[in-house]
């Protein structure tokens, strides 16, 4: 299983790599006063919906590691992104690793949900700007780092519409850039839905890790406030309503969480996320170059999640459910997922949130 997935891993880098770097430096080169939102901007079109291996390197061994670990990935990217999200949680694709063939192939909701009745499950969402494409390949970042994680189990990868959508227009560069993040900070929060109606059907006899990187973390915490019965537009949940306890079997991990800071506070937009949920880990750097900009975003004007923290005294009690970690010395000035995967203090704690006995004894705030 770890060899053959690491093969698959090799070859949607050498596909993608390039190109992304290239992006990036364009845009530096090109746009001075651009600043760069995201990760890249990608302009191709999607990719396919299964990752082949015929350009991988096939090499044994991965490094002698270790535990089981299930992967899958559920991708939202055919399905409507702001209305008729009721119809579109059917148009939901679902793909597991084959590790005889060493391939991603499509699989279905029933046998998802069999498997994960018995694992321990993280279920982690990208950030912004990435393809389908880009997404198995940081799928595959996430298998290096927690495939030696203590016992069995499963990870999910979600993959969403993150492209850049205005790639060509008249208005000024930082305009562009601006009307790109608030589409696709749209986007993510209607993702929540989808996330949210796959969470209810699964198991609670498992721990649940929901988790995400910048625009995913904002989807992790609109999906934790709807399933608490908490409303956004067009993605009320009314057959959960009922449901408003706190739910020990679902913990969050928040990775520079690209939202506003006092969102999850009381009378906040996504004030119901803390009450369904038994642990709720993020990590906050106050050097973070892309989050520093994120008032220029932000509807209302206030920092980042990712940037600031949260203040515990505002949360009432929910309080002690908070674990923050300070990552500014781990990453520097860093937003992206490979430096934050980089800090085994960071990889620890998300593989202690997906054990049946959560233990972190080690937090920053």
């Amino acid at each position: 299983m770890n060899g053959s997935f690491l093969k698959l891993c090799k070859g949607i880098r050498n596909f993608g790599h390039g190109r992304m770097k290239l992006s990036t430096v364009g845009y530096a080169l090109l746009l001075p006063t651009l600043f760069i939102y995201w990760d890249s901007s990608t302009l191709g079109s999607e990719s396919s919906e299964s990752v082949s291996t015929t350009d991988a390197v096939l090499t044994r061994g991965d490094g002698g590691c270790c535990n089981e670990l299930q992967v899958w990935m559920v991708s939202s990217r055919c399905a409507p992104r702001c209305e008729g999200l009721e119809q579109g949680f059917h148009e939901l694709s679902f793909l597991q690793y084959d590790a005889c063939d060493h391939c991603f192939v499509a699989s279905d909701l029933t046998s998802l949900l069999t498997v994960q009745a018995n694992l321990p499950t993280l279920l982690f969402v990208h950030g912004n700007s990435l393809n389908h494409q880009e997404a198995g390949e940081s799928c595959c970042s996430l298998y290096r780092r927690i495939k030696c994680c203590d016992g069995p189990k499963m990870l999910i990868f979600w993959s969403w519409p993150a492209e850049t959508v205005h790639t060509r227009s008249l208005l000024r560069p930082i305009q562009l850039v601006r009307d790109n993040a608030r589409v696709k900070y749209n986007y993510a929060e209607r993702q929540g839905y989808y996330v949210a109606r796959l969470t209810q059907l699964m198991s609670t006899q498992q721990p649940l890790t929901l988790g995400g990187h910048s625009f995913g973390g904002l989807v992790a915490i609109s999906t934790l406030h709807l399933l608490a019965g908490g409303q956004l537009p067009g993605t009320c949940l009314p057959e959960l309503e009922s449901k408003q306890q706190p739910c020990d079997h679902l913990r969050a991990a928040i990775i520079a969480g690209a939202l506003d800071y006092d969102a999850v506070y009381p009378g906040g937009r996504y004030d119901r996320a803390l009450h369904c949920v038994g642990k709720f880990y993020t990590t906050f750097n106050h050097c973070d170059v892309i989050l520093k900009r994120w008032p220029i975003h932000s509807c209302r004007g206030q920092e980042a999640l990712g940037l600031v923290g949260l203040c515990p005294s505002r949360l009432g009690e929910n309080a002690s459910k908070i674990i923050q970690d300070h990552v500014t010395c781990d990453v520097r000035n860093s937003h992206y997922m490979a430096e934050h995967l980089a800090c085994p203090r960071i990889v620890q704690a998300i593989c202690s949130l997906s054990q049946p006995n959560f233990l972190l004894e080690t937090t920053c705030e």
